[in-house]
């Protein structure tokens, strides 16, 4: 997990989370993928919302890949 990234308070199950919305993944994908419900997975996105500061997915997924390549 990239440095700003952590220090935004995120978890690294929140970063796992973002890092699979720049790929496009749905919150079901992404549930089934890490065997959670899709309820936890709108649970993480809502936190890391706040967190980071963004309004809606494609918000998230921009900053978190511009985490990675920073």
């Amino acid at each position: 997990m990239p440095t700003t990234a952590a220090a935004c308070g995120l978890s690294g199950r929140e970063w796992l989370i973002l890092t699979k919305l720049i790929d496009g993944a749905t919150n079901k994908s992404i549930a089934n993928e890490l065997g959670i419900c899709e309820a936890t997975v709108k649970v993480h996105l809502r936190t890391c919302f706040r967190k980071i500061g963004a309004r809606n997915r494609t918000q998230a997924a921009i900053w978190a890949s511009e985490q990675i390549l920073s």
